[in-house]
């Protein structure tokens, strides 16, 4: 059930206290009646005892983890090395690499095909 209610839960971050004291409200009473608590245990007692935090605690260390790995990820530099290859390999692309006209030289003109136009291959 948690994976389902967790899913996109740094979106969570911004949905209204009301709507995340439901969920956490619903985690609780799935909690006790899987573990058949009796009505008065406390459902911090009961988490603590099954080793589970809060929805709104394990919404906001998922978000945390999630906006971390993006400040990680905004840090390390991209690679362009390999752009001016990328250009040369495909030189109908939109950018322009200057190395179109060294392409259409190494195409074979009309008629420059050895006069192979018209034949077909017999095997």
């Amino acid at each position: 059930m948690r994976p389902i209610l967790a899913y996109a839960c740094p979106v969570w971050g911004y949905a209204a206290k009301t709507n995340i004291n439901i969920l956490d409200t619903l985690q609780n009473s799935l909690i006790r009646m899987i573990v058949k608590a009796i009505r008065y245990m406390r459902n911090d007692h009961i988490r603590k005892a099954l080793k589970i935090n809060s929805f709104k605690s394990h919404i906001q260390n998922i978000a945390i983890n999630f906006f971390n790995d993006l400040e990680t990820k905004r840090k390390r530099k991209l690679d362009l090395t390999g752009a001016s290859e990328m250009n040369r390999l495909y030189p109908n692309s939109r950018r322009e690499s200057g190395n179109e006209n060294q392409y259409l030289k190494t195409l074979p003109r009309r008629g420059e095909d050895g006069g192979r136009s018209g034949q077909t291959k017999t095997r």
